[in-house]
């Protein structure tokens, strides 16, 4: 196969019937036939391995790329080794358990012909329930129907966004599904980020670093990734507190409005509370019965803003 223009950068841990079906689905679009499909394992212990060297086996016109680390690394230290086992120019960094719209492969294709000097494609995305069966959210990101291109990094993070799950634009890179990142300059700007290693969102960092030193962002308005919810590992820390207060200063000391940032942390808060909620034991279980209610009304409420 030549050099790859996009590769599908697939992290991985003891998830195998998630990949078996993602493997499954992307076979279904005639143009992921240009792209390679890389997965990183983090050492998992049940038959990941297996079912991808039988696929890989049974589909040889798709050319995928997969490397088991021997032991578990963590998000973060897999995110950091996932594009380096890439060759694309543009690698799209998607979750196990998400899949892409039939038309992604072809939006984005045209995307880096018409724009190939662009850091950052960020995408529009759908929610789903946990077997991405029923649609919980039609589109993710309301209010914004056309596709944008950003040559700042501030207007592009601290875009403010009603009707929509975060309210600012670049909080929707947290989910690393909707992000596809230009190989070459997210290498460059990954460089000395090691001490950020525990977060479990080292993209965050690596993107937020490569868009301020390289500021072209194109923003798909679209949504074209099914995001599967209520799925999530068990992170081992409060992530939305690290957010807050880790990543966000971060941002402050690399160049981003301080006071834009400020504002963000004020608003936020509220992820950093029902993350704390959910640790708690009885918070938890009223939450499990809570959240379904919680997403239909959400989901009726983005269907009615459409009509």
């Amino acid at each position: 196969m030549q050099k790859p223009i996009l590769s599908i950068c697939i992290p991985t841990y003891n998830r195998a019937d998630f990949i078996l079906k993602g493997l499954n689905f992307w076979k279904t679009i005639p143009s992921v036939r240009d792209v390679e499909i890389v997965i990183v394992d983090d050492g998992s212990s049940d038959n990941t391995q297996k079912l991808v060297r039988e696929f890989v086996k049974n589909n040889p016109e798709l050319y995928v790329v997969y490397h088991k680390f021997s032991e578990h690394i963590g998000f973060d230290k897999m995110m950091l080794s996932i594009v380096k086992y890439a060759h694309g120019k543009y690698c799209w960094l998607i979750s196990d358990d998400d899949l892409p719209h039939k038309k992604s492969i072809k939006k984005l294709f045209s995307i880096m012909k018409k724009y190939p000097e662009t850091a950052l494609i960020h995408m529009n995305y759908s929610r789903f329930d946990n077997k991405l069966q029923k649609i919980t959210a039609k589109r993710m990101v309301g209010e914004i129907y056309r596709d944008i291109i950003f040559n700042n990094p501030n207007d592009f993070y601290f875009k403010e966004i009603r009707d929509s799950y975060f309210p600012y634009l670049g909080t929707n890179v947290i989910t690393m599904s909707t992000d596809v990142v230009n190989r070459e300059q997210w290498l460059i700007a990954s460089k000395g980020l090691e001490n950020f290693i525990g977060h479990n969102f080292m993209h965050c960092f690596i993107i937020s670093k490569m868009i301020m030193e390289n500021p072209k962002i194109y923003y798909i308005a679209n949504p074209n990734v099914q995001y599967l919810s209520n799925n999530h590992r068990i992170w081992p820390n409060d992530i939305w507190k690290d957010y807050n207060e880790v990543f966000l200063n971060f941002m402050k000391k690399i160049g981003y409005d301080k006071s834009k940032l400020n504002k963000m942390q004020r608003h936020q808060n509220k992820f950093e509370k029902r993350e704390n909620m959910m640790k708690h034991p009885v918070l938890k279980f009223v939450y499990k019965f809570v959240h379904p209610i919680y997403a239909f009304v959400g989901y009726l409420k983005t269907k009615n803003s459409k009509m």
